[in-house]
């Protein structure tokens, strides 16, 4: 029987955009920001780097949920499935820190 399951971060854990580049930049070793534009800048931005429209739209999208607020809401489903605690994103970047480094 199939059934769909939410998968989020840890219960309580939701992490703000400046924590998320605070936490890249102590990994990586260098600075990183977070910059708020409006979601036309964002836009414009990805296809001046050349994404796909259908790609512009997908994240366009995608950062529409985050800024209504959709992507807040946490559950305990990834302690429920793995029978631990999720790890918490700063381990999560300093897990992948070469990938934030360049």
């Amino acid at each position: 029987m199939a059934r769909t399951i939410l998968v989020t971060g840890a219960t309580g854990k939701v992490a703000q955009q400046q924590q998320v580049a605070s936490l890249l930049s102590e990994a990586a070793g260098r600075d990183i920001v977070y910059v708020a534009i409006s979601a036309e800048q964002g836009a414009d931005g990805m296809r001046q780097a050349g994404f796909p429209e259908i790609g512009v739209q997908a994240l366009s999208a995608l950062m529409g949920f985050v800024r209504a607020g959709y992507t807040a809401r946490t559950t305990e489903t990834v302690k429920e499935i793995l029978g631990r605690d999720p790890i918490p994103f700063s381990r999560y970047a300093f897990d992948y820190k070469d990938a934030f480094r360049t």
